[in-house]
């Protein structure tokens, strides 16, 4: 089965070094912040919910890391990408 979220792309760094690359997209590349409203709830709640978000996170840490994956995260500028 192939994800959805695999892409080939195009990259131009900051030198201006062309290079393809393969990438799991984690988050895709928009001008907004992708976040979890939690205005909504009091402050008890609200720390309950940062405490679980938070050990939710750190799982998904260290399962990354488990895979040896735990270096390549990488951030691609939207206006030097081209997807393929």
């Amino acid at each position: 089965m192939v994800s959805s979220k695999l892409r080939h792309i195009e990259y131009v760094d900051s030198k201006g070094k062309e290079t393809s690359r393969v990438v799991y997209v984690i988050h895709p590349v928009t001008d907004t912040m992708l976040a979890l409203d939690l205005s909504e709830f009091d402050e008890e709640e609200q720390e309950y919910y940062t405490q679980e978000l938070s050990r939710i996170d750190d799982m998904v840490k260290q399962e990354i890391a488990e895979l040896g994956l735990r270096s390549n995260y990488r951030n691609f500028k939207k206006d030097r990408t081209s997807v393929l």
